[in-house]
């Protein structure tokens, strides 16, 4: 199975663990395998077509938002609440995992990762010193992407939790919506930590070991 297609598996699975620790509506919980599944056919047939590995990473990341919130109009409790399809805290962590997935699948397309074309067949010691100082710095840039992840998670965790700690006399069972939002936001980070070390560092590291050899 081609990188691509793993990183699609792999996020469709993980979205399907995020709605169910995040929501306790049944309606949703159920249409997201469906929306899930909707999602891998569509991305598997824009992987599979010839476009640029930027469009695809757009397309495929656009495709994951459509179809998250195509499942989140089943959430009756919502809807009987009269809030809107999606909270802000929970689009912006769909929005967050479609942005990294998309990153993704555009960066299994560049020669730092598919290691295809980096240097050239009879390489110089100056061009593979350049090669490996682009990616030196392209990998410091990936950690720094996911530190970042891990700022806007504490920061989403002193929103949903903002509102609790000022309660009193607050019974264990009235944190559960707060505690349910916490383990999903926890869940997504941890999906886009482990699928960017996977699909991104892992060959980053590899092709500079590589390139350390060649020097």
């Amino acid at each position: 199975m081609r990188p691509e297609s793993q990183v699609i598996v792999f996020y469709s699975i993980h979205r399907v663990l995020y709605t169910i620790l995040g929501h306790r509506d049944k309606k949703l919980i159920l249409a997201e395998p469906i929306s899930c599944l909707v999602f891998a056919l569509v991305s598997v047939v824009i992987i599979h077509a010839a476009f640029a590995s930027l469009l695809q990473g757009i397309l495929i990341g656009a495709v994951y938002v459509l179809t998250a919130i195509g499942a989140r109009l089943f959430d009756e409790e919502r809807r009987r609440l009269k809030m809107s399809i999606i909270g802000i805290v929970d689009f912006t962590w769909v929005w967050l995992m479609a942005s990294m997935l998309g990153l993704i699948i555009f960066a299994n397309g560049l020669p730092v990762v598919s290691r295809i074309g980096l240097v050239e067949a009879n390489p110089t010691p100056e061009s593979v010193q350049a090669a490996h100082s682009e990616l030196q710095f392209l990998f410091g840039r990936v950690i720094d992407v996911v530190l970042v992840m891990g700022s806007i998670v504490a920061v989403c965790m002193s929103i949903i939790w903002s509102g609790e700690v000022w309660r009193k006399k607050t019974k264990l069972k009235e944190y559960g919506d707060t505690t349910r939002a916490s383990l999903a936001i926890v869940t997504a980070f941890m999906g886009i930590t482990f699928s960017t070390f996977l699909w991104v560092l892992v060959p980053m590291y590899k092709t500079l070991e590589s390139l350390r050899g060649m020097l």
